[in-house]
């Protein structure tokens, strides 16, 4: 296991927990979970129009606020074109999603990683392919999804911006 996670002032829901912004997170939580008592997601992916609405930083303050619920959940770099969640919470990349699908050794054993959150773990996205919309739509991608499913009660995919790449609309017909 790597050694516990230094995060970013943008996990807000960690730096200041009262804060106005952490509380819109902890709602945000208590509306999915709501709306899930029937749907039962588990598989969810976060995407944005564009590059700079920081989809990478809401997703890690949600995935906060569903770990300190006692909701286990791993969080996903899926965006395989500019993965953010590495920086986020200070973590290694050399090994992550891509890793997954490309080696049997790492879906056999999922390089995720801890946050020092209970309850919380990241696999960051691994790698970067030349293409990463043809890694998303793998037939291996779907033993990954799979793999990860057994892991946590909510899988949560950063994905890239829909305006940027297709690779929102390729791994969303996954999920």
């Amino acid at each position: 296991m790597a050694e516990k996670a230094r995060f970013t002032p943008d996990l807000i829901t960690l730096k200041d927990p009262r804060s106005a912004a952490a509380e819109a997170y902890r709602t945000l939580r208590s509306n999915l979970v709501f709306s899930n008592l029937d749907a039962k997601l588990q598989r969810i992916a976060l995407t944005s129009p564009a590059q700079q609405e920081d989809k990478s930083a809401t997703l890690a303050n949600l995935a906060v606020t569903l770990a300190q619920s006692e909701h286990p959940t791993l969080l996903v770099d899926a965006d395989l074109r500019r993965p953010a969640q590495h920086t986020l919470w200070g973590l290694d990349n050399a090994r992550g999603l891509t890793s997954m699908v490309l080696e049997a050794q790492a879906l056999a054993a999922p390089p995720i990683q801890p946050t020092g959150i209970p309850g919380l773990s990241v696999l960051t996205s691994g790698p970067l392919p030349p293409n990463p919309a043809d890694v998303l739509a793998s037939n291996k991608m779907e033993e990954v999804l799979t793999k990860l499913s057994s892991l946590a009660t909510y899988v949560l995919f950063d994905v890239p911006p829909v305006l940027a790449a297709s690779d929102a609309a390729v791994l969303g017909r996954k999920l």
